[in-house]
């Protein structure tokens, strides 16, 4: 999971493909060995990642979903919150 997000980071990715992927992972392929924390940080991020629309709106009449700037956002805040764990877990996924 730390690996697409890191590859959304370095612009390898788009959003939206980065956004399916990433349900897909959490829903189905989910990593062995999350720990209390990372669980806890990796399911905040499928709940905003969940959530994107690229339609500002759907976005306007709905405020749940959410935009691009809101991932990153979730995204960056999820890499400080694991800290050394982001650095050590480097998964294919």
């Amino acid at each position: 999971m730390v690996g697409l997000v890191q590859d959304y980071l370095a612009g390898k990715l788009a959003l939206e493909r980065f956004c399916e992927e990433y349900e897909y992972l959490w829903n189905f392929e989910r990593p062995d060995g999350l720990a209390g924390p990372e669980v806890t940080l990796f399911e905040q991020l499928f709940d905003t990642v969940s959530w994107y629309s690229p339609f500002a709106k759907e976005r306007q009449d709905n405020p749940a979903f959410k935009d691009e700037g809101q991932i990153v956002e979730k995204i960056l805040s999820i890499r400080e919150g694991l800290g050394e764990a982001w650095k050590k877990r480097r998964d294919p996924g």
